[in-house]
Parts: C-alpha cells; structure tokens; sequence
C-alpha cells in the first residue's frame, strides 16, 4: 500500500512549517558548513603549499661547505641513494643605483631542474645577458621588462690566487630584465634571508643565464628525493625520512673535511715550496754581482797606492822648503800674535767701557726722572712700577705698589656687589607684595560665588518642600483613582461584549481613565526627576566651592609660611649687606695707610739714587784716559811687524813656482785614478739600486711566503652543513599558521557544532511532541508506528542531508579560501587547493542524523507507547506552583502583574528556558572566545620587540675573530655617532631534553655589563609589571620556558649541549617574554655554571635611525671581519607583526560565523517558544492585550534568558579562549589569555541585538495569529 495520504501529510508539514524547516535547515548547514570547513582550512593549506613545491621540485636537503663544494664532494652525494644531486653556483651581489642586494641563481638546463620558477610577468632568461627578477612589489615597482641593470662587482684587489681561483662571479656587466618569477625556496613574500655581504640580509633573487655564474667550485648543492619515494611534506614521516637522509649525508660526507683540509694544505705547501726556490736563485744572482764590484775595487786601490807613494816624495821636499819660510814667519807670527792680543784687549776694554758708560747713561736718566714719581693715583703706580730697577729696594717698592692697586680693585669690585644685591632684595620684596594681592583678589571672588550658591539653595529647597507636599497628595489621588480603574475593569469583564454592545464603550473609557492616570503619573516622575537633577548639580557646584576654599585656605597657609621665611631672609640678607659695608669702610682706611707708606719708601729710594750718580760720573773719567795710553802703543808695534813680512813673502813666491811644475806631474796622474773610480762608482750605483729593488723583492717575496705557511698553519677544518626546507624564508612559518588553524579546529568548530546540534535535537523532539494528537489520530486509524514515525524521520532527514550538503560544499569552498586569502600578502603561493575530506563529511552527516533523527525517533517512539485515546488528548498542563519569590511578600508585592507572570513562567518551564540559556550561553561563548583571541595576539609583536626587547639591531660576532678584528669593530661602533650605546653579550644555543616536553632550543643570555641592562632588555613580571633584578642568586628564565619545563623561583633546570654536556642552572625569577625562551644570567654566574669565560658572541645596539641608514651600516658593518651577521630588529618585527595580523582575519571568521549562529539558535528557540504557547498567547490576546503587550509578554522572558545565557556565556567563553590559546601556541611562543572589557560588551550586545531582531520577526507572526483557529477545542 503505497500511503499516498500518509506520504503528502509529509510534504504538507514540511509546507505548513517553512519557518521551522528552514531554520533546522540553517541551523545544520551553519555547523556543518564551519565544522567542515575550518577543519579542512589547516591541511588545504599545506596541501596546496606542498602542490606547489611537488610542481616546482623545490629541493629536499641543501649541502653547504665553509670552502665550497667541489667535484669529488658531489660524486659522494651522488652515490647517496634515492637522493639526485643538483650542484649549483650562486653568488650575492648588491644592484647598482638601488640598496638591493640579491642572491643570483643559475637558470638550470635539463629534464629534471630542482627549484624550478613560476613566471608572473615576462619569460626566463634564455641567453647570456638576460635576467629575470624577483616578483617581490618592491623589485616590480622600481623595474620594467627591457630595463637595463648592472651590479657593483667587487674589487680584485689583495686577492691571492687562491681565492681568484674560488671567487664566484659574473660574466656580464649588463643585463636585460626579460621577467619576474617566484620560487618555492621563497614563499614568503618579504623575507629572502641572511647573507655575509653587504648588510647581512638579502632583498631578493635574481635568475641568469646558467654561463653567466663563472667558478671552480660549487656554493651549494640541492638534493632531491624520488617523486616515488618521498612522503608528503609538512608531515611527520616526511620529516622522518628527510632527518634519516640527512644523516646519510653526513655520514658521507664524514671523511671530507680532513680530506679536504689536507688537499688543501698540500696543494699550499707545494706552492710555498715554489716561491722558495725561486726566492733562493735570486739570492744567487745578487751575490755573483757584488763580488764582481769587489774584484774592480782591488784594482783601483792598487792604482791609488801608488800614486800616494808618488805623491809623499814631492811632498817631503816642498816640506823641507816649507819648513825654513816657516821658521821667519813664525817669529813674524809670535810678534803679530802679541800685537792683535793687546789690540783685542784694548779692543774688549773700550767695548766694555762704552757699553757701560750708554748703560750708566739710560740708568742715570731713569734714576732723574723718578725723582718726579709719587703714589697718589693709579696712573702714577703704574708708571712707578714700569720704571724702578730690578734691585731688593725697587723690588720691595714694586710689591707695596702692587699689593696697593690690588687692594683699590677689590674695594670697587666689593662696591658693586653690594650694589646689585640691594636691588635684589627690593625685587623679591615687590613679588612678594604681589602675590598677597593675588591671594586676596581670589578670596572676594570666592566669597561671590558662595553667595550666589546659597541663594541657589535657598530655591531649591523651597521647591523640593512643595513637591513632597504635592506628591503625597497626588499619590494619594493616584491610588485612589487607580483602584476606581481597576474594579470598573474588573466588573466590565465579566460582562458579555456581544450581549451588550456598551461594554466596549466603557471598555474605551477605561483604557482613556488608564491613559490619563499614567500621562500624569509620568509628568509627577519626570518633575522628580528634574529636581533630582537640580538637586546633583547644586552637590556638584557645592563641591566644588569647598574644593576651591580648601585650595585657597592651603595657598592662603602657604604664602603666609612663605611671606614669613622671605621676610626673615630679606632681613637676614640686609643685615649681611650692611655688615659688608661697614668691612669696607675698613677696607679703604688700611689701604690710605698703605698708600702713604709707599711714598715714604719712594722718597728714601730716590735719595739714595742721586748719591750713586755723582760717584759712577767720577770714576768713568778715570778710566777713559787709561784707554786712549794703550792704543799709541799698539799703533808703533804694528809698523815693526809689517816690515818682517814682506821679506818672508818673496820667499814664498819662489816655493810656490817650484812646487807648480810638480804638482801638474801629480794632477795627470790623479785623474786616470779618478776616471777608474767614477767607472766603478757607476757600477756599484747600478748594483746598489738593483740590489734594493730585489732586496725588497725578496723581502716581500720572503714575507708572503710567511704569511702563507701562517695562514695554511691556521687553516681550519671546513665544515659541511646539511640543511633541510625548513631554513627557507617563510616555509616553517607557513607550517605554523596552517597549524595554528588546525588547532583551533580541534575545539572551536566542535564546540559550535555542538551547540548546533542541540538546537537540532530540541528543535526535531519539541515539533514531534507539539504533534501527538495528530500521531493518536493516526494510531487510532490503524497506522503502525513506524508509518507514524516516518513522517518526523523523513521530515528530519530531509533537513538533515540537505543541510550537511550544503554546509559541506559551502564549508569546504569558502572557510579554506577566507582563512588561505588571509595569508595572501604574506606568501607568494597559489590559489589554495581545495579538498573534499570524506571523513568530516561522514563525521558532519553522522552528527547531523543523530541529532534529527535521533530525537524524532525517540520522541516518537516514546508517544506511541501510549493508546490512542490518551494520545488525542492534550497533555495536562503543569500545575502552578508557588515561586520561592512569592514567599518574599516585600519583593512580590512590589511586582506588577506582568513581571509576576514572567517570574512564573521562567520557573514553570525549566527545561525548555534552559535549553535558551545553553543555546545563547553557548554562542555567547563562541563570540567572546573569538574576540578573545584577537585580544591576547594584538600588539603582541609591539610589546615584544619593542618592551621587552628594546634594542635596535643584534650583531652577531664570528667565534675565530682576532683581538685586532674585534677591536676595529669596536672603532667602527665609537666612530658612529647614530649609536646610543651598545652591550656586549654572551649568547649561546642550548636544549631542553625533559621527558614529556618536545625538544627545546634555548638561549644562555649573559651581558657583560648589568648595570644598564633594562635600556636593552626588559626583565619583568607580566602580571605585576614589576621589574626584575639579574644578580649572582639565580638565573632568570622566560615564563614559556617555565611553564614547559615546570619549574619556578628556586627551582633549577637542566639544558644540555649539542655534545649531550647537561648543566644545572639555579632559577631566581620567571619573566615576560612571549617569542623564543632565554635564561638570563650574569657573567659571574655564567662562568660558575658553564666554567668557561664569558666571551661575547653578539653586540646589541640601539639607535633611533631610519631603515636607509639601517642599509648603510648593516653594509658598513658585515664589512667588519669580527662580524658574522647583523640582524634589525625592525625587520623581525614587521614579520612576526604580519603573522600575527593574518590571525586577525581568522578571528573574524570565527566571530562572524559565530554571530551567524547566535541569530539562528535564538530564532529557532524563539520560535519554538512562540509555537509551543500559542493557544496562551492567544488567549491573552483575546483578553484585550495589545499587540506589543503580547510580544512584551514573550520578549520579557527571552530578554531574561538572553541576560543569563550571555553572562553564563561570558564564564564559558573566559575558559574555552584559553584552551583555544594554549592549542594555538607553539612551543616556542607564548599567548597570554587577554579579554578586554570592551569585548564583553560586543559579546553581549550582539547578542542582545540578535534577539532583538528576532523579537521583531516574532511580533510580526503574533500579529498574524488567527486567535479563533488557535483556541479551537482539541476534543
């Protein structure tokens, strides 16, 4: 029997309930739609990530080397299994005419390229000449296809052969820009980077012909594994195998160093080898040139011996000759010798005697004119003490003279002292004169106001009498009025309106009495009101009166504390002024006494000088006529001697002819000795200098070879690294987001589905019940039970699969894309992949049926179990009971017959306004969990890198720098004024390897200096603020590391080293740091803990400069040997700031698709409130109730299961944002669960809002309600 009528009541109810078909519809589809949705939103995203990087073969393993990689090293990778090696040449370089600096890739030829590009605009390099460039904004704002670019190459000079040999270069000077790509090694689209040229950081890549790299060697080496062998990546066995690879590597390579050291040295040792034998057969040569030179000067000193034997036989006899004129003119000599003796003795007398005689002369001028001196005026003194003699008399007056003229300086510098402090005193005592009028001018003004207040007053309070007189009575008449109101009302009801048609006449008039009564009842409030009003602000203005008076009485108090300490201190200070007055007074006195005892020494000093005139004129007279007896002897001595000479000088005539022939004979042979010597001295030139060249040569030559063996004596073991993805830009991150999502999918779509599928349950188990009359009737016809059944089944499945269709399709389509466009601006990645996850499918329809079908079955199982008879009768309704608020007559009394009604019905139908409360709390919480999280991450990068951590840049210094590297360091850093202060700092990488903790990198953190740490660092407890001290007691750790390791203030915890060394390090505070974990430590501790030095490993420093001048030193400082890598801080915050930001649009998400739900739980339970009740409704309606009335008689009880549902909400929301939080985190960052006050209030507003809304929707339907249909017999 097909049951055609069975079958179209079906689809009749589902007509006949749009409004409630739709909204189980909705309900479903909201929950699946986010349940689904969000929980495909984390994997779609490394989904599409790893698409990308299985399209683009990005790498698996990077093989690096301190000293490149040659051929052999990439044979031994070839020979890893299921690994093909990729050996590539790149080299960093920075643009000319821009600050960018790139890294320059080779565009791969070949069937199987790894880190194959994606083209965004143009083509790939395809001849030498060509470049294409990164897709970054920045690179496709300041270039266009066709522009030319060239690069600052750098220079050759002071590079050995060894390393021109090794140098990475490129061919071209120009290239032609032809395209912009992406590459899977980059995905995130600021971040390209760390590198040892220029700044420390790259700004982008660059893709070139593969000739245009030219090199020996290879930088780096990319390993791929077998399409068919690798796992996915981003998961756990993906990062298994690539770790068990990575060992393989190693393992291969393990032997390289030494082998690689040791070719090295060997290939050194031969060339220093080299350079010694050639430096050896130039020693030769230069000593077979000086014996040459040698031999030449034998021959010329022989030749010069015999000359000088020649030479001596003339001399002895010219000598002999010489000898006899000597004899004769030395007698000549002794007598002119005497001669000029006594005419140089005459000579030095007569000098001496005139030099006195001007002296006497000058000092006997000098002696006249100060007899004319005296010391009554400084001009005089002045005078005086220019001209007196420097004798102990003339010294004796010139001290009194100037000890005189001191004294008169300081009595007028004294003078005007005195001046400029009276007229000091003067001005303070006019301010404070003024001040005292201020004060008095401020009390009249306060003294208006008070009375104008008073009065004020005086008006009020007549007027608040009146009105209590007035409103006692008028209440009095109120009550009166209203109990007239309220027995016409009640005798009117029990009248038929129908039987008398004047009844709704005075039914009319008693609604116009009523209307009356609370227009004037009203108009009494709001004059209560306004007195209220009148009666705060005359409070307020009073306050402010006595406010102002105590201000004026303090100040008044003040000034005369003050005018009393001023005027005891003027007087103080003018009895001090008239004390140095009267000093001096005294002052002058001792210097008239002064004055008048050095011109008592004058007149006794110039008596003495004109005695001393007359005897020096006396003897000079004496010893003028001594003179002129010496010279005419001289004169007659002279004449004799002369006589003598001319005969010797004939004699010599004859000599000097003689010895004439003799030497021409010498002179001859001179000069064929001479013309050897300069043949000779012209070689030995030539050699000279031929031999300081070489010299140097050899020096040189000699000191490389030195530094050579040096350098090859210092040569250290290369050292190979293996890396993986996850040191590419942006890759781990990436992860951590997509993580972070699937995080919250754990519980925050589960939560929301849940409190979907308790509307679905309540909705599908009240509808079955609201129609038991309808299934008795059906019973009683002879329908079995599950043709009964099957109506509600049918009617819940349909809603059920077609909502988890449409929720599934729309979850899996639209929350992926939303949360992946998120991250848009930060990855370079594309569109995202979307996936159709059979298993939340399955989850989504298994929920949605257990929650329709479920409670349709059981509602329908559990009627049906009645006979029919039973089941055609309505359910007797609950008995009313007293409410414990009734007992509370005081509070009850007060009620009106609304709110009794509404207390009434709040405490009879527990079950279904508790329901309300758990859908509205539930949504609440959904809310505030979202906007929670939005709370605990904004500002976080703000706080971290800019309060807590409050440098600048970090450099990072290389562990074999030199003393005099380091030290020109430290000269650049003085040298650089934009640098405020800088502190030297022990940073160390260790782990945390605690059982039941995933591994943990942590940093040993150990400035040099402590004292100015807080300018650096900031060390504080979060939740007090209160700063932290670093001393010996203790290290002080970062609070995610204690929560991870468990440990507190004294306790200790253990780190170990990479060469599995454990320390223990005493714990004395826990402070505030949300990103990486630090233990803080002094050096003195650090050294007790770890017993090594504290040597520093980085330098932080702090400046206000733009990022411009960040370039610039960054490029200035990388150019330090001391310095490995210089890292901005900026840079690191506007990255982790991004991250951050991005989960802004996730919350969103959340909050608006929370949001979504609240307005269709409330609608739904609203909704079904207003079913279940709407023969009461009805009925009230019937008795007269207007149509707000009606909708207030339902509003009033969903408004105050809203109110308990929200605050209920707010409990819940505080607990579910912090395990959303604590899933969201990753160990290495901390969030700390923040909910402003700001975020209640939306929480519950939106709240509050939807069910307005839904109120209106609901007031529309009531007035619609045909009461007569409704109140129909049910027998």
């Amino acid at each position: 029997m097909k049951k055609k009528a069975l079958w179209k009541d079906i689809w009749i109810e589902i007509g006949k309930s749009k409004a409630r078909f739709l909204a189980l519809l909705a309900i479903i589809t909201l929950g699946v739609a986010f349940f689904a949705g969000i929980k495909a939103a984390g994997p779609d995203m490394l989904d599409t990530a790893n698409q990308y990087y299985e399209e683009n073969n990005l790498y698996d393993l990077k093989v690096l080397s301190t000293y490149g990689l040659e051929e052999a090293d990439i044979g031994i990778l070839a020979k890893t299994a299921d690994l093909a090696v990729h050996p590539m040449r790149t080299v960093d370089i920075e643009m000319e005419g821009s600050d960018f600096l790139v890294k320059v890739f080779p565009l791969q030829s070949g069937a199987d390229p790894v880190n194959e590009y994606a083209v965004v605009d143009g083509r790939l390099p395809e001849t030498s000449g060509e470049i294409a460039l990164d897709a970054k904004q920045n690179l496709m704002d300041t270039y266009q296809i066709g522009d030319t670019i060239s690069f600052r190459h750098e220079s050759e000079e002071g590079l050995t052969e060894e390393e021109m040999e090794n140098r990475i270069s490129l061919k071209e000077q120009e290239y032609t820009v032809v395209g912009f790509v992406d590459s899977p090694m980059y995905i995130e689209t600021m971040m390209r980077g760390s590198t040892n040229v220029g700044k420390g950081s790259l700004d982008a890549f660059v893709v070139v012909a593969d000739s245009d790299i030219l090199g020996s060697i290879y930088t780096e080496a990319y390993l791929t594994i077998a399409p068919d062998a690798a796992e996915t990546g981003y998961t756990d066995s993906y990062d298994d195998q690539v770790d068990n690879l990575a060992d393989k590597v190693e393992l291969a390579l393990n032997g390289r160093p030494l082998e690689r050291i040791n070719e090295i040295r060997a290939e050194g040792q031969r060339k220093i080898k080299d350079a010694e034998d050639e430096l050896q057969d130039g020693k030769d040569k230069l000593a077979e040139a000086e014996q040459k030179l040698q031999d030449a000067r034998k021959q010329l000193d022989e030749g010069t011996a015999a000359y000088e034997e020649n030479r001596q036989l003339f001399l002895d006899e010219t000598a002999k000759a010489e000898d006899s004129l000597a004899a004769s003119q030395a007698e000549i000599d002794a007598g002119l010798a005497d001669y000029r003796a006594g005419l140089a003795t005459y000579l030095e007398n007569k000098a001496l005697y005139d030099e006195a005689k001007v002296a006497w002369e000058a000092q006997k001028e000098s002696l006249q004119g100060q007899t004319g001196s005296d010391a009554s005026s400084e001009d005089s003194l002045d005078v005086l003490l220019a001209s007196l003699p420097d004798t102990p008399e003339g010294r004796e007056i010139a001290d009194l003279a100037q000890s005189l003229l001191d004294g008169q300086a300081e009595v007028e510098a004294t003078q005007a002292s005195l001046e400029d402090k009276a007229a000091e005193l003067q001005e303070r005592a006019t301010a404070l004169a003024t001040k005292g009028e201020l004060l008095l001018a401020e009390q009249t003004s306060l003294e208006t106001d008070a009375a104008a207040y008073q009065n004020e007053l005086t008006l009020f309070t007549a007027d608040m009498t009146a009105f209590q007189t007035e409103k006692a009575a008028k209440q009095a008449e109120f009550s009166a009025r209203q109990a007239a109101i309220d027995a016409e009302r009640a005798a009117l009801a029990a009248l038929d309106p129908e039987a008398d048609p004047s009844v709704a006449e005075h039914l009319e008039a008693v609604a116009d009495q009523q209307a009356t009564l609370d227009a004037e009842q009203a108009a009494l409030a709001q004059t209560e009101t306004d007195l209220a009003s009148r009666q705060s602000e005359l409070e307020q203005a009073g306050a402010a009166l006595a406010s102002r008076q105590e201000a004026l009485t303090a100040a008044a108090a003040a000034f005369q504390t003050e005018r009393a300490s001023e005027e005891a201190a003027l007087l103080e200070e003018q009895r001090l002024l008239e004390e140095a007055g009267a000093e001096l007074a005294d002052k002058g006195e001792g210097l008239l006494e002064q004055q008048q005892l050095l011109e008592e020494k004058i007149a006794a000093f110039m008596a003495d000088a004109e005695a001393q005139i007359a005897a020096a004129d006396a003897q000079f007279a004496e010893q003028g006529a001594a003179l002129e007896n010496g010279r005419l002897a001289l004169a007659s001595a002279l004449t004799q001697l002369e006589d003598g000479q001319a005969q010797i000088n004939d004699g010599w005539a004859e000599l000097e002819s003689q010895r004439a022939s003799g030497e021409q004979a010498l002179a001859e042979a001179w000069q064929e000795i001479q013309q050897g010597e300069a043949d000779y001295q012209d070689g030995l030139a030539t050699f000279t200098a031929e031999r300081a060249d070489a010299e140097i040569e050899i020096a040189d030559g000699e000191r490389q070879v030195e530094e050579a063996k040096q350098a090859l004596a210092d040569l250290i073991d290369p050292v190979y690294y293996v890396t993986d993805r996850s040191g590419n830009p942006g890759y781990q991150e990436y992860r951590d987001n997509a993580d972070r999502i699937s995080a919250i999918a754990e519980i925050f779509p589960v939560f929301f589905f849940l409190i979907a599928a308790l509307v679905s349950f309540t909705t599908m188990a009240r509808m079955v019940d609201e129609q038991r009359q309808q299934m008795g009737t059906l019973k009683g016809l002879g329908y079995s039970d599950f043709d009964i059944a099957k109506k509600y089944l049918i009617y819940a499945a349909i809603a059920c699969i077609v909502g988890t269709s449409l929720g599934l399709v729309a979850g899996y389509n639209i929350f992926p894309a939303v949360i992946f466009d998120a991250y848009g601006s930060m990855y370079s990645l594309p569109s995202v992949k979307i996936t159709y996850y059979l298993s939340y499918a399955l989850i989504s329809i298994a929920i949605a049926l257990l929650c329709t079908i479920g409670p349709a079955a059981w509602a329908a199982h559990t009627s049906l179990r009645e006979n029919p008879a039973a089941m055609m009768r309505p359910k007797a309704p609950k008995n009313g009971k007293r409410v414990l608020l009734e007992r509370l007559t005081f509070v009850w009394d007060r009620l009106s017959f609304n709110s009794k009604i509404t207390v009434r019905n709040l405490l009879r139908y527990k079950a279904r306004n508790m329901m309300t409360i758990l859908g509205v709390a539930g949504c609440t919480a959904l809310i505030l969990t979202g906007y929670g999280i939005k709370n605990s991450i904004s500002g976080l990068a703000d706080t971290q890198f800019n309060d807590v951590m409050r440098y600048n840049a970090i450099t990072a210094m290389r562990p074999e720098a030199s003393e005099e590297e380091i030290a020109s360091y430290d000269e650049l850093i003085a040298a650089t004024p934009e640098i405020t202060d800088h502190l030297k700092v022990v940073q160390e990488s260790y782990k945390l390897d605690k059982k039941g903790v995933n591994l943990q990198n942590v940093t040993v953190f150990a400035p040099l200096e402590t004292e100015n740490l807080s300018d650096f660092v900031s060390l504080r407890e979060r939740a007090t603020q209160e700063p932290i001290a670093l001393t010996d007691e203790g290290a002080v750790i970062s609070e995610k590391l204690a929560n991870l390791a468990g440990v507190g203030p004294g306790d200790s915890i253990e780190i170990r080293n990479d060469e599995m060394q454990t320390y223990q390090v005493p714990i004395r505070a826990v402070t505030e740091n949300y990103v990486n974990h630090y233990i803080y430590l002094t050096p003195s501790l650090y050294e007790e803990i770890f017993i090594q030095a504290a040597e520093p490993t980085t330098d932080l420093l702090l400046f206000e400069e733009p990022e411009s001048w960040e370039r610039g030193f960054g490029s200035e400082a990388m150019g330090e040997k001391a310095v490995a890598l210089v890292t901005f801080i900026n840079s690191v915050d506007r990255s982790f700031a991004e991250t951050l930001g991005s989960l802004d649009i996730v919350t969103l998400v959340l909050i608006v698709s929370a949001a979504a739900l609240a307005f269709v739980v409330l609608y739904s339970l609203t909704n079904i409130n207003v079913s279940e009740r709407i023969r009461e409704l009805s009925t009230i309606k019937v008795l007269g109730f207007y149509d707000v009335e009606v909708s207030m008689y339902i509003y009033r009880e969903s408004l105050i299961l809203t109110l308990l549902g929200i605050f209920s909400g707010f409990i819940l929301g505080k607990i579910l944002s912090t395990v959303v939080l604590k899933m969201v985190e990753i160990d290495f960052m901390m969030f700390p669960p923040t909910i402003m006050p700001i975020s209640y209030l939306y929480s519950g507003l939106l709240s509050l809002l939807f069910s307005s809304v839904v109120m209106l929707i609901m007031h529309r339907k009531l007035k619609q309600v045909d009461m007569i249909e409704a109140l129909k017999s049910v027998e």
